[in-house]
């Protein structure tokens, strides 16, 4: 598995970020020996890649992987954003709504407070 890891190294430049995701993703999923520094390594490539990967899942309709991908925290608010309205744009109510559900845990809206007393 070691190997397997090391190879991710070199194919980042070559290979397609789609892939990529894909290979990363599944190795956090099932991190079966997997290092810390190899896990940092997936983690890193992700959250540069987070839009590739979010549009990638909300296309595979894969509810379990956008659950947990985004249960690692690695996403932006722009990224989860385009995934929101790319589900909106597909008619996929259950994945917008699993989307906007994780905005709000992940990115929750400041309330304004009132204060009347002079």
């Amino acid at each position: 598995f070691g190997e397997y890891d090391a190879i991710f190294q070199r194919e980042k430049a070559q290979e397609n970020p789609v892939s990529l995701c894909r290979l990363a993703l599944g190795r956090l999923e099932y991190p079966y020996a997997l290092s810390p520094a190899a896990r940092q390594d997936y983690l890193d490539y992700l959250s540069g890649q987070d839009s590739t990967a979010l549009t990638y899942l909300v296309k595979q309709e894969d509810i379990e992987g956008i659950n947990f991908f985004l249960g690692l925290g690695i996403t932006s608010p722009a990224a989860l954003a385009a995934a929101q309205e790319l589900a909106v744009e597909k008619e996929l109510g259950e994945i917008s709504a699993l989307l906007l559900d994780w905005q709000h845990r992940l990115f929750p809206v400041k309330k304004k407070t009132y204060d009347f007393d002079l």
